[in-house]
């Protein structure tokens, strides 16, 4: 999972070869190497895992697909392969239905390819039948067990939505409205209308702190917004 998470290919080959590596063998949270590699964007180490015979068309334990990660990575070389590789397997209708799939989190592929940006990747995606007024919404109970993950070398709880591990707060930035960042990175959600939260006032005095830092700014001299300078 290391070598495929970091696209050492040669490593790879040596563990498959040599080694006799269980391709299907799952990480606690249900994920394979190939969906390492995904999550990492590395097409070469995706291309040898599926040849080397790794299912394809399973989820881990958040609902995440291979097809899922790579989208969000925005590697389209690597998500058309992937493709190419469903369609040996599924009817169209089987595809379209199955990248319309939503993750834990209450994303799509599609929606992943467009919050990163990925054009080519969200054009692919649309052109086999993404669904792009589907409706974010995470499964019940996923916040809550997003908040019990340990930070990074630890095994405690985190203490705060700032410790949650940066690799889901990629996609709950994006398509999980009631989680809030601790940064000025933060993306509004896409769940839909919704009452006022808790977590909508933080992230209210959030939005309001930062508009203090820029008012101090502008008082120092500093440019704000098409190179002009106040004060």
């Amino acid at each position: 999972m290391y070598a495929a998470a970091a696209g050492h290919v040669e490593v790879m080959k040596m563990l498959i070869g040599k080694g006799k590596a269980d391709l299907e063998f799952k990480h606690t949270n249900g994920g394979t190497a190939l969906l390492e590699a995904s999550t990492a964007g590395m097409y070469d180490a995706i291309v040898l895992l599926v040849e080397s015979g790794s299912n394809i068309d399973f989820f881990d334990d958040d609902g995440v697909n291979p097809l899922m990660a790579i989208a969000a990575q925005g590697n389209a070389k690597a998500q058309t392969f992937l493709l190419n590789e469903y369609k040996k397997i599924k009817s169209e209708a089987e595809l379209t239905d199955y990248i319309n799939l939503l993750a834990h989190s209450g994303g799509s592929a599609v929606m992943f390819a467009a919050a990163g940006g990925y054009v080519e990747c969200a054009k692919e995606l649309m052109a086999l039948g993404a669904d792009i007024n589907a409706i974010a919404r995470n499964k019940e109970g996923y916040l809550e067990k997003l908040q019990k993950i340990p930070p990074r070398g630890s095994t405690r709880p985190p203490r705060d939505r700032s410790e949650v591990s940066e690799r889901y707060l990629r996609f709950l930035q994006v398509f999980t409205p009631q989680v809030t960042s601790p940064g000025p990175r933060r993306v509004e959600g896409t769940g839909g209308p919704r009452g006022r939260s808790e977590q909508e006032d933080e992230h209210a005095e959030w939005r309001e702190g930062r508009g203090a830092e820029r008012d101090d700014g502008n008082r120092k001299g500093e440019k704000w917004g098409g190179g002009r300078t106040r004060g």
